[in-house]
């Protein structure tokens, strides 16, 4: 499954009145990226509450964001990407066991677009890590996801 972008994304572009093309990059740009222990597939009605926040020892939220250029992709769709993140673990005694990521706004309190993994991927070890490029795409064949790499980690 790809990134799922929700209402709550498309709410904001109509209230911000932003024609800025297909993909609203103000909208994005200073929003926070989160990972998640489990929740739900996402799908366009997710909510933050949804999902239970990754608590692993070495954790915290990432932002803000700064999404690079909108591009056109080889399938006709839109795209922006994300810098790489690394989450590592810095303590065995609470490990992570990571389902996807979100990405929230600014204030970290409103849910902009999900994504589950395709297995969940375990931190178990002190200094294992994973690392995450999201990438938003709208219309195309693919609606996006992230390359999700780091030792531990399962592609997404």
């Amino acid at each position: 499954m790809g990134m799922v972008l929700t209402d709550a994304y498309y709410k904001q572009v109509a209230a911000n009145s932003i024609s800025a093309g297909p993909i609203a990059a103000g909208v994005l740009n200073g929003a926070k990226l989160e990972l998640y222990k489990d929740g739900p597939p996402p799908d366009r009605l997710s909510l933050l509450a949804d999902y239970t926040i990754c608590d692993f020892a070495g954790y915290s939220n990432f932002g803000p964001v700064v999404w690079g250029p909108i591009y056109r992709r080889a399938d006709n769709g839109w795209a922006t990407t994300a810098p790489s993140h690394q989450w590592a673990l810095t303590d065995a005694a609470i490990p992570g066991l990571i389902g996807g990521l979100l990405v929230t706004d600014s204030t970290g309190l409103i849910l902009l677009a999900a994504m589950a993994f395709a297995s969940p991927v375990s931190l178990l070890d002190v200094g294992s890590a994973i690392i995450v490029t999201p990438t938003i795409v709208v219309g195309g064949t693919d609606e996006g996801g992230a390359c999700v790499t780091g030792s531990g980690a399962a592609a997404a």
